[in-house]
């Protein structure tokens, strides 16, 4: 899920903005921390152009995980790479 502060204005509390997937359907979550719980305020579908950042972030998140392994590989070190949703394990090893 990609998530920032959501600074659009004073809410008297720190909110903030996640765009992630739920049934593989693109969703916005409002959400606050209330001491150790989390307090969701609204979950939508996101709209057209958040779909669009989510999906550009993605990209760049593979992007940078392919360059990641070929400097690996050019280092010597062999790389296995796994990709659950836009978490990614990578085990290496020397040749």
């Amino acid at each position: 899920m990609l998530e920032k502060e959501d600074s659009r204005k004073s809410y008297g509390e720190v909110r903030y903005v996640g765009i992630g997937l739920m049934d593989n359907v693109e969703v916005v979550i409002i959400y606050t921390y209330r001491g150790k719980k989390i307090r969701i305020i609204s979950v939508r579908r996101a709209n057209k152009n958040e779909r669009q950042i989510y999906h550009n972030a993605r990209i760049s998140f593979l992007q940078f995980l392919l360059t990641l392994l070929l400097a690996l590989n050019i280092l010597g070190i062999s790389a296995l790479m796994q990709v659950y949703s836009s978490t990614a394990l990578i085990i290496c090893s020397n040749h």
